[in-house]
């Protein structure tokens, strides 16, 4: 692991000198990857269960209070990271996929 930020692991993210879209970037392939790990039955409905992320395939969602506790922790967690980001001087659509992937995350939580 490269480190944490706000709770949640952070694998190979580009240093806070990095370029921001490079940061919004990692940080939104990270929180999908991080959520698929969560829910692994949704990576193989996408077909993103492959090469690298193969050891996905076959696996259950884990529905046990405690599956679904953690699940909540990397959901709250997720959305302190994307608060945090800055969104100054990144392009709309980079911008607009910060705002969607924040609301989803907290619309997840409710």
């Amino acid at each position: 692991m490269a480190g944490t930020a706000c709770g949640l692991p952070l694998f190979a993210l580009p240093a806070w000198g990095a370029a921001p879209a490079q940061r919004a970037t990692a940080l939104l392939d990270q929180l999908a990857w991080g959520l698929l790990a969560l829910q692994p039955a949704q990576a193989t409905e996408l077909g993103v269960d492959t090469g690298a992320h193969a050891a996905l395939r076959g696996q259950l969602d884990d529905r046990s209070p405690r599956g679904e506790e953690a699940r909540r922790r990397y959901l709250t967690n997720a959305l302190r990271a994307l608060r945090a980001m800055p969104r100054g001087g990144l392009e709309p659509d980079l911008q607009t996929s910060l705002a969607v992937a924040e609301s989803a995350f907290g619309t997840a939580l409710e």
